[in-house]
């Protein structure tokens, strides 16, 4: 069962990217990473991050073909050009989500690339490891800070975690 959407979906959509996701300008990657990740994922186009453009159907070259194989080898081509086209939109989508927010100068380094996954390799490859100066900064802010004696030690027992994680 199809239904149609408002015609406004894809500005409300990009409304909420640009106030949900921060422009990314090369510090904290694996935050911005998480929450840009989060809204591919919510908005179903997280699935070209780690997938190629689905592959051509193949086409039989004996001859002469049968009306059934025909029309069988017609269906697989109607699928397979059906999944192109929809993984095409999804990488479109992903890939303009992408490149809103980045910085200008980080998405200058995204010229001539054409798929989202691509993009995502690049950036994580280039931004996703930390540096000395990060690493030491968690370190330090891990050993700063102290447990409350009267409170529930469980948020500040997370956020101790959630540094040495980040290490």
């Amino acid at each position: 069962m199809a239904f149609d959407l408002p015609q406004n979906l894809s500005k409300m959509s990009s409304n909420v990217l640009m106030t949900t996701v921060p422009v990314f300008s090369g510090v904290d990657f694996n935050i911005w990473a998480d929450i840009l990740l989060s809204w591919l994922q919510a908005t179903g186009l997280s699935s070209v991050l780690g997938s190629d453009r689905p592959s051509d159907a193949t086409v039989s070259s004996v001859s002469p073909l049968s009306a059934e194989d025909m029309a069988a080898q017609a269906e697989a081509i109607t699928v397979a050009l059906k999944k192109q086209a929809d993984w095409d939109e999804k990488n479109d989508k992903a890939i303009g989500s992408i490149k809103l927010c980045l910085s200008p100068a980080i998405r200058q380094k995204t010229l001539g690339m054409t798929s989202a996954k691509e993009i995502w390799a690049t950036l994580k490859n280039t931004y996703g490891k930390p540096g000395v100066s990060a690493v030491y900064t968690d370190f330090k802010r891990a050993t700063s800070i102290t447990i409350p004696n009267d409170a529930n030690p469980s948020a500040t027992i997370e956020l101790i975690h959630m540094h040495f994680n980040r290490i």
